[in-house]
């Protein structure tokens, strides 16, 4: 009962939170109001580990979609700042800023929709 919850809640591998899922989830199970020589504890052990393991999946999804995005920002930024530059429509011009601020508007969703993952997956929580 508590392993799914400690395991979705210890916060291992999501950001600064790198501790280590057996840890972890001994320090969360251990809490719980059973032994630890019980049936429960070792399924609330292999329960959280397996949901502390799947954080740090998705952890690195997140971490893989922010680098890729970062650099095609950055070249989006410097190619059109580039043909903001050196334009010389007045056209051109416009049409090279509102791309930047597409590019910018683009990464601030990008950063909202990581945080609201972590926060429905429940990162940093307590056990009950």
């Amino acid at each position: 009962m508590c392993g799914a919850a400690c395991g979705s809640l210890t916060g291992c591998g999501f950001g600064n939170r790198s501790g280590d899922c057996d840890s972890e989830c001994a320090n969360y199970c251990t809490a719980a109001p059973y032994g630890a020589a019980t049936d429960q504890y070792a399924g609330c052990i292999e329960t959280c580990i397996s949901a502390c393991k799947l954080n740090k999946v998705i952890d690195r999804i997140i971490l893989l979609i922010r680098v890729i995005a970062f650099i095609v920002a950055i070249i989006m930024l410097t190619l059109n700042g580039a043909k903001w530059m050196t334009s010389t429509s007045p056209t051109m011009r416009r049409e090279a800023i509102s791309m930047i601020m597409w590019v910018i508007a683009g990464l601030i969703i990008l950063q909202l929709t990581i945080i609201l993952v972590e926060i429905i997956v429940g990162v940093g929580g307590k056990c009950p």
